[in-house]
């Protein structure tokens, strides 16, 4: 991911990303390091899983050349965080811009989804949610989406059911 000076993040695929640069050593751990670490014990698929998370969207140029970069990596899944719309009234723009990948996209609810009652009812029935948090599987990963703008705190419906979902999992 590039930040620019305008704020906005963007997928660049001409980009090299080197792991060393963020203190990430690529490395496989050491057969001594694997006692001293949590490893999962679920079997690791060998030819690994291509997907792309990213967040606020917009609905602009720069949105649809995002779109256009991440197609490029051709993911299995894409991951949105959130923010599709931006005091958006409506949530057509978003759904004719995502056209492309609209059959590779999870989503996640953002705060200026819920600018609009009616686009964010758009968007919730576009992805066929019944509820703003959900579970899914994609390969050996298990995905939980939350809202951060719905109730979460102990006791409420979001916290039990994140909870139920992660003690079945």
């Amino acid at each position: 991911l590039l930040a620019q000076d305008n704020g906005y993040f963007g997928i660049f695929p001409d980009d090299y990303y080197d792991p060393k640069d963020y203190g990430i050593d690529p490395s496989l751990p050491d057969e001594s390091d694997i006692g001293n670490s949590k490893q999962s014990q679920t079997p690791i698929d060998t030819q690994g899983i291509n997907f792309i998370a990213a967040g606020d969207w917009i609905c602009n140029k720069q949105t649809e050349k995002t779109i256009t970069n991440i197609l490029k990596f051709k993911p299995e899944l894409i991951v949105g965080l959130g923010d599709y719309l931006f005091k958006n009234p409506s949530a057509q723009c978003w759904f004719d811009l995502s056209k492309p990948i609209d059959d590779l996209m999870r989503i996640a609810i953002g705060n200026h989804d819920l600018d609009f009652a009616a686009s964010y009812k758009q968007l919730i029935d576009h992805y066929g949610l019944k509820k703003p948090y959900y579970s899914f599987n994609f390969g050996n990963i298990h995905f939980v989406a939350i809202s951060s703008e719905h109730p979460f705190q102990k006791g409420s419906t979001q916290y039990d059911f994140i909870k139920n979902d992660l003690e079945k999992t």
